[in-house]
């Protein structure tokens, strides 16, 4: 290949305009005729803007689409099998579905999944045989239905492949007929009452901005913590779902997109999916319904995961992903990555701005349940561990250390909730004991409040025992105020 792009660049050039109004991928030889002709030997690799959409099997060559193109074929099998297209006017189609997701769609015809009928309409190269059982048989697998829900629940509610179940009961068409499993993919099953429910809806409310103003000694540490959080900015946010025209397309990357997270992200444990990329959600299987399971994994542990793709509101769930959200903060960037293993989430950057715009959320339905003497007794425990830490402590430093002083479990969002409303603050990814006064300001208020009532009312409103205290509060605020006003 002569080194002199100018010569050939041109020719490459008309063959993207060509190709771009194209609604089919493309071979080597359509895509480089014109360039091979003139002598030059180019191939579609030399380019980063051309993505190989289908590996050659002997019978096609590869077949390759442009990266300003999303593959559709994975969309137009899920419309087949769910019965939302008939397989005809397939160009109309792929039309409809751009002024959906705003992408332009081509379509691979030399994908074995598909076959292509006289009329010219499209439709499924395969199916699954609907097995009508003897009665008998029926009957007597049905019976062992219970004692395969016992074992699959000793060994943990996870998938199941559809090996492992018809290993287990000799028989796919009794389970497909089995209302208590449901399909969940191509070759997984899972038990219909271990199914997740999607993110519960919560309330969050805005707290009252609190304006810190870090000591003499912190603002060489606070500026170096602004010029990191400017450097975390600056990394590229792609939200498209595509691959950029600039970037190397990886092997097997069928799509992915950056998410700034948000509190809501953390408490719900979601990720929405942009438009852009649910070409790379697989083709819904037979019989399957909204829930399909994929294979995950963290990036910066390795920590398999199962993620459940809910296809109603098209979004990424379920309890493992929402375990691994908890850890993160709100702000940070997590980046995702679908290929044809899976998912890869990693985070890649963070947007102070967003961290502190979603620090003023909270969560109000959790902060009511936390008020009495379990998250009072929480609270207290926060307040004695970041007060033997005058450097801070991660989040993650903060939950180990209160497990270990609580003697059991505390639930990560039950923390979280009590940093963002029991003075504290957070700085530079460190949690510290806020210095205001606020809070016990706050308190103070609410006890000579308590005490202006009157005595009747209060002793018609509330038990002996409350009123007792509320005396004894009074009587030792007014002492101690006697005190400080004779300069005690």
């Amino acid at each position: 290949m002569s080194k002199d792009t100018s010569a050939w660049q041109p020719l490459v050039d008309a063959a993207v305009e060509r190709l771009s109004a194209s609604r089919r991928t493309f071979s080597e030889e359509e895509a480089m005729r014109e360039v091979w002709e003139a002598g030059y030997e180019v191939s579609p690799q030399d380019d980063p803007r051309f993505v190989l959409a289908a590996e050659a099997d002997g019978r096609h060559p590869h077949h390759w689409r442009l990266s300003t193109q999303a593959l559709a074929n994975n969309l137009l099998l899920d419309a087949l099998r769910s019965g939302m297209w008939d397989g005809g006017e397939l160009d109309q189609e792929l039309s409809l579905m751009d002024a959906q997701d705003g992408v332009r769609y081509v379509f691979c015809p030399v994908d074995a999944r598909f076959t292509q009928l006289r009329d010219g309409t499209y439709s499924l190269a395969d199916g699954e045989p609907d097995i009508a059982l003897p009665t008998e048989i029926k009957e007597t697998l049905d019976a062992l239905g219970p004692a395969l829900l016992a074992r699959w629940r000793e060994v943990g509610a996870t998938p199941w492949t559809t090996r492992v179940l018809t290993e287990t009961v000799a028989s796919l068409g009794w389970l497909r007929r089995w209302s208590a499993v449901a399909r969940v993919g191509q070759d997984y099953w899972m038990m219909t009452d271990a199914l997740p429910q999607g993110p519960a809806q919560t309330r969050l409310s805005v707290l009252p901005i609190r304006t810190f103003v870090p000591p003499a000694s912190d603002a060489l540490a606070a500026n170096a913590g602004l010029q990191t959080s400017k450097a975390h900015r600056e990394l590229p946010q792609d939200t498209s779902g595509l691959v950029p025209p600039t970037e190397t397309p990886r092997a097997g990357l069928l799509a992915h997109w950056v998410e700034t997270l948000r509190t809501t992200h953390l408490t719900q444990g979601f990720l929405p999916i942009p438009a852009a990329a649910r070409s790379a959600a697989p083709p819904r299987a037979h019989e399957a319904g909204r829930w399909e399971v994929l294979r995950g994994s963290w990036f910066e542990t390795g920590a398999a995961l199962w993620v459940w793709l809910d296809r109603e509101p098209e979004q990424l769930c379920g309890p493992d992903l929402a375990d691994t959200l908890m850890w993160c903060e709100a702000g940070q960037k997590l980046r995702v990555d679908w290929n044809t293993d899976g998912l890869v989430l990693s985070i890649v950057g963070l947007d102070i701005e967003v961290q502190q715009e979603e620090t003023r959320l909270v969560d109000l339905e959790a902060l009511a349940a936390l008020r009495g003497e379990l998250g009072e007794s929480y609270r207290r425990s926060l307040l004695a561990i970041l007060s033997e830490a005058p450097q801070g402590m991660t989040f993650r430093e903060l939950v180990e250390v209160m497990h270990a002083r609580q003697g059991h479990t505390v639930h990560r969002g039950t923390i979280r909730t009590l940093l963002y409303v029991g003075g504290f603050v957070r700085r530079e990814g460190h949690w510290f004991v806020a210095l205001d006064n606020e809070t016990g300001a706050r308190q103070l208020r609410t006890a000579l409040a308590q005490t202006l009532i009157e005595t009747q009312t209060t002793e018609q409103a509330m038990p002996s025992s409350e009123l007792q205290h509320l005396r004894t509060l009074a009587r030792t605020i007014q002492i101690r105020l006697q005190e400080i006003m004779k300069g005690q």
